[in-house]
């Protein structure tokens, strides 16, 4: 059964890019590397001066709450690659990282939420 012509264009344009270059040994589909990039040092204030916010006069459950949903925001407006690239950033932290150990802070029932919603909005966008 032959296919329609759309179906065979985007069909060789995906064997056409995703094939070994010609001098290469090996054969047949190779899979492209993600980049690692990470988010702009802006995105990180951000995130920072969320975390680091002075307290009002409210309770630390609301506290918290309030946080969660600014950060939430904030991550709702990154673009995709930036997204991306705090997901794995949060998903396996480095004991080093600064933001990560900000974000252990609110606890893990909280961060979990928001690395959750990190990976579904990588998804869906």
């Amino acid at each position: 059964m032959p296919l329609p012509p759309a179906s065979a264009a985007i069909f060789t344009s995906y064997l056409f890019h995703s094939t070994s270059q010609p001098g290469s040994r090996k054969g047949g589909i190779q899979r492209q590397p993600r980049p690692h990039t990470r988010p702009p040092e802006s995105v990180d204030a951000r995130i920072l001066a969320i975390l680091d916010a002075p307290t009002r006069t409210e309770s630390a459950e609301f506290t918290m709450t309030r946080t969660q949903a600014e950060l939430l925001a904030l991550f709702a407006s990154l673009t995709v690659a930036q997204t991306r690239a705090l997901h794995a950033r949060l998903w396996s932290p480095n004991s080093a990282d600064p933001l990560a150990a900000k974000l252990a802070r609110l606890g893990a029932d909280r961060k979990a939420c928001l690395v959750e919603f990190l990976g579904r909005h990588r998804a869906y966008r």
